[in-house]
């Protein structure tokens, strides 16, 4: 069976399809090792963190709606910066739909964040080879 990364797309925070794209997401993310979060509030016009504080993934999870309530309330940015103690993880940001499908396959999280445009997230192994990592930067932008 193939497996295709979800694509979430963003819609009225405060909607339940929205609270379980943000639970499947956390669902993925758990089954590649991701076991904490850096929880982060961003003022973007100040460009200013709010809020910040690392909780375990049951934590994020039993929290989630809470967070994007907040989110939706207060018109901050809501980071959730993935950790993981048996991998790397990568985040690229602005990919293209280009860079997106040329991802796919290899991705365990694809989130179009506007129309052919969005992030894609990777779980790479602590001894993946680092100068790859740096090929992966050069195509992706």
């Amino acid at each position: 069976m193939d497996y295709f990364p979800p694509v979430i797309h963003p819609n009225n925070l405060l909607t339940e399809p929205h609270l379980d794209d943000a639970l499947t997401a956390l669902d993925v993310c758990s089954s590649v090792g991701i076991d904490s979060f850096n929880v982060i509030f961003k003022d973007d016009a100040a460009n200013k963190a709010t809020y910040t504080k690392s909780f375990s993934l049951r934590d994020v999870v039993s929290n989630i709606k809470t967070y994007l309530e907040r989110n939706h309330r207060t018109q901050e940015s809501f980071i959730l910066d993935m950790k993981s103690a048996g991998r790397r993880i990568i985040q690229v940001d602005e990919a293209n739909a280009e860079v997106m499908k040329l991802l796919e396959d290899v991705s365990f999280m694809t989130v179009e964040t506007s129309p052919n445009n969005g992030q894609v997230w990777l779980a790479l192994l602590r001894w993946f080879n680092y100068s790859r990592h740096d090929a992966l930067a050069r195509i992706s932008g």
